[in-house]
């Protein structure tokens, strides 16, 4: 005959590493513990994905163009700056683990509110304030990098009266590309920001050369379409790291995403103020860049946040 075989503990004792009910030292009261996070579901993977995403996504419309042989029309530009912000939704909704504790809302993820918690009360005069400086800082650095390039002779201004009918247009196209330019600042300027660890200059490198590749689509397809030289391409994709670390700067001075968004709608460049811009050589607009990079890292050291000063990084509702 064979032994019997041994009693097996019972169903309610310990199970994979943890007491379950009816177990001895069961406590009813007790909290149950969390399922651990997997070690991929980083906010780090989802800063990879939402650019990864957004990039890919923004090359498939711009092949599309490409193979249609069709310019690429303003329309498409002002809905392709939602391309990121689409992206950026898709995944908090489909994979929240991604992003830390808590999903957060809108609100907070994107930037639109001045957070709890920072100095100063979240009144619309304040962000109006610094949304209205920003922008008057990108027209500022851009009609100075002109006036500069221009006594260097790398380029010639336009006549007073087209400079003086441009700026009065200024105001009302700023307010409308600005409803294009938040499909991205949100993203770019707020979300990508909370999911870094480290201080302001770091993470505003990483996601300036994440903004630069994002564009980089789009400059090449002008290129092959025979709509910009390619090295107007170049110095333009260059050109957009310093006004990428401005618009970083300005959002996180001031806690929200509304002076970025402001800021980088103004349709107002060095090179729109100078005449045949298109026609320019390689050396000019080279020193135009060179000169407006100067100018915005400048303005990015004097308004970025000082290291220590709170910023509104990861900040998610429980």
């Amino acid at each position: 005959m064979t032994a019997p075989p041994a009693s097996r503990p019972a169903a309610s004792a310990v199970h994979s590493g943890r007491v379950v009910p009816g177990s001895p030292g069961y406590d009813s009261t007790a909290p149950e513990p969390r399922a651990a996070r997997p070690a991929s579901a980083t906010p780090g993977r989802a800063f990879a994905l939402i650019v990864g995403a957004s990039i890919a996504v923004l090359t498939a419309v711009c092949g599309i163009f490409l193979i249609t042989d069709v310019s690429v029309p303003p329309w498409a530009l002002f809905i392709g700056r939602w391309i990121p912000a689409l992206v950026a939704l898709v995944v908090m909704v489909r994979t929240p683990s991604l992003h830390g504790a808590g999903r957060g809302t809108l609100g907070s993820w994107w930037g639109l509110r001045r957070p709890r918690g920072t100095q100063g009360r979240a009144r619309p005069v304040g962000t109006l304030v610094a949304s209205a400086g920003s922008a008057a800082g990108v027209l500022v650095i851009a009609v100075v990098t002109a006036a500069l390039a221009a006594t260097v002779g790398a380029i010639e201004l336009q006549s007073t009266g087209v400079l003086f009918m441009g700026v009065l247009s200024i105001l009302s196209f700023t307010l409308v590309l600005a409803a294009s330019t938040l499909g991205e600042e949100v993203v770019w300027r707020s979300h990508l920001p909370r999911l870094l660890d480290g201080g302001f200059w770091p993470g505003a490198f990483l996601i300036a050369a994440a903004w630069t590749a994002f564009h980089v689509p789009l400059h090449l397809t002008y290129v092959l379409q025979g709509d910009m030289p390619g090295s107007h391409a170049v110095a333009l994709t260059f050109g957009l790291l310093p006004l990428s670390l401005f618009l970083s700067a300005a959002a996180s001075r001031w806690g929200n995403v509304w002076p970025a968004v402001i800021a980088h709608a103004v349709p107002v460049s060095a090179l729109t103020l100078a005449t045949d811009s298109a026609g320019l050589d390689a050396a000019a607009v080279w020193t135009v860049t060179g000169i407006s990079a100067a100018l915005l890292l400048s303005a990015s050291m004097a308004v970025a946040p000082v290291e220590g000063e709170r910023r509104p990084q990861r900040e998610i509702r429980r």
